[in-house]
């Protein structure tokens, strides 16, 4: 929902505002998006499979 409602804020605005500049998206951003969730996936799966509710609770905490 909050997604929806900050996506429909952004194209409002920047179809309605002459001062609406775009920007490069930082390298880091594609890094973060491509490889983070590859890494941390297999590992809250082994956790999962062994049944550590502590380490699993972890690492779905960080994003996988």
């Amino acid at each position: 929902m909050t997604f929806a409602a900050l996506t429909s804020a952004m194209v409002v605005r920047g179809s309605a505002a002459p001062d609406w500049r775009h920007f490069r998206l930082p390298p880091m951003l594609y890094f973060n998006t491509a490889v983070l969730p590859c890494v941390e996936q297999p590992s809250s799966r082994r956790a999962a499979a062994y049944t550590r509710p502590t380490s699993y609770r972890v690492t779905l905490g960080l994003g996988s």
